[in-house]
């Protein structure tokens, strides 16, 4: 399950119980670090953790100055760790990345009416959202740490902790920006009682994946885009191979023919499909009718020859696709691995669909010259977060502070 749905899903139950819970919140980095920005871990009462803000080394101090830090609603916190210095040991937290997170800690009381389940709301539904997070205040400032703002895809204000956006006027009007370009962004804002800082994160549903046949290697692919996260459908017309017992982890699975795909699939923007029938007459129909659908990935299982071949039938057939729906098509699917069994084509496939949906070239990383992270924008010129004197509720994690 997707990280941020399982979060969700977990605060939900913590709102029918009306239990407590700790929210870190990994809010700005600098230099090298495992998790970015808007990496989130849960914690309930009885210890439970979902979700992580680093790759395992900050967990369990994180859990335990969170829970001291937040005690009789002491509000919020920033937790900074620092694998910057030469001596590692100073820090004694393991870390090997050479950066330094700052990490907000709160303690939540989920209500029904919070941000985090306006968010999930939306995206539930398929739907993008923007959630600003105030994670940097000065010690007179009258927005509180942890204050959050919510907007829908189209800019419209759903969530508004604390007024923030009367205090903040040119707020909504960069999330909108942040939404436009499908981007989250790290901005300071100058007020009379000094700069407030915000993560403004662009929060998008996760991929969903078509499999159009329901054949032995459609399992696997099915399994390998649930294991990322992914809302996957299964699409077949043939009634006594697209059973749940053959796909039990497909959100969906259809018995209909290639040429209702569109009609009750409904593939959006963020939706890619693979077509695998190992019937011709089937893929030639779903190839048609996908490719003149909103769908962003379409895949093709087979050789070169066999997908010219399906662009000349469709051709002949009175289809000629366009310039746009021939850039989304990808026909042999998958990155070239050297994949030979089912499992190994459906991890060829899942990472080029993630690829393509990150705009990303799918190298080496070994042969990359620039960060494997692209830096987070900020939307104020020259600023760096952090680099001045450390705020008040900015706690320094240090071994001896354990």
């Amino acid at each position: 399950m997707n990280e941020l749905q399982s979060i969700f899903d977990a605060m939900d139950q913590l709102r029918e119980l009306r239990a407590p819970a700790v929210l870190a919140t990994v809010v700005h980095v600098e230099g090298s670090t495992y998790r970015r920005p808007g990496a989130r871990m849960l914690v309930t009462q009885a210890g439970g953790r979902i979700g992580s803000v680093s790759g395992g080394c900050l967990e369990s101090d994180v859990v335990r100055k969170a829970w001291q830090l937040t005690a009789d609603n002491a509000g919020a916190a920033i937790l900074t760790y620092d694998s910057m210095s030469d001596d590692d040991g100073l820090w004694g937290l393991g870390l090997g990345c050479n950066g330094r997170i700052h990490i907000l800690v709160e303690r939540l009381q989920p209500a029904d009416d919070d941000a985090f389940a306006v968010v999930a709301s939306a995206f539930r539904a398929r739907r993008s959202s923007a959630i600003a997070t105030v994670y940097g205040v000065g010690a007179d400032s009258t927005i509180h740490l942890g204050s959050r703002l919510v907007t829908g895809d189209t800019g419209e204000v759903l969530h508004d902790e604390g007024n923030i956006a009367a205090a903040l006027p040119d707020l909504v009007a960069d999330i909108g920006k942040c939404l436009a370009e499908s981007q989250s962004a790290d901005v300071a804002y100058l007020t009379p009682t000094g700069r407030v800082r915000v993560l403004i994160e662009v929060i998008q549903p996760p991929p969903a994946l078509l499999v159009c046949g329901a054949g032995f290697d459609a399992r696997p692919l099915v399994d390998a885009a649930k294991n990322v996260g992914w809302t996957v459908t299964l699409i077949d017309r043939r009634a006594g191979y697209a059973t749940r017992d053959h796909f039990p982890a497909a959100d969906n699975v259809i018995v209909a023919p290639p040429d209702r795909i569109v009609e009750l699939a409904g593939p959006d923007a963020r939706t890619a499909a693979v077509v695998m029938h190992h019937n011709y007459p089937d893929d030639l129909a779903a190839l048609r009718v996908l490719l003149e659908s909103d769908a962003r990935y379409v895949g093709v299982l087979g050789p070169h020859a066999r997908r010219d071949r399906l662009l000349a039938d469709l051709a002949a057939g009175g289809f000629v696709p366009t310039a746009e729906q021939l850039s989304r098509l990808y026909g042999p699917v998958g990155l070239d691995l050297g994949a030979e069994t089912p499992a190994e084509i459906a991890a060829s496939v899942v990472a080029e669909i993630l690829a393509a949906a990150t705009g990303r070239r799918a190298g080496r990383l070994r042969d990359q010259v620039t960060p494997v992270h692209d830096p987070m924008p900020r939307l104020t010129a020259g600023e760096t977060p952090f680099d001045d004197t450390a705020p008040a509720n900015q706690i320094q994690c240090r071994t001896d502070s354990r």
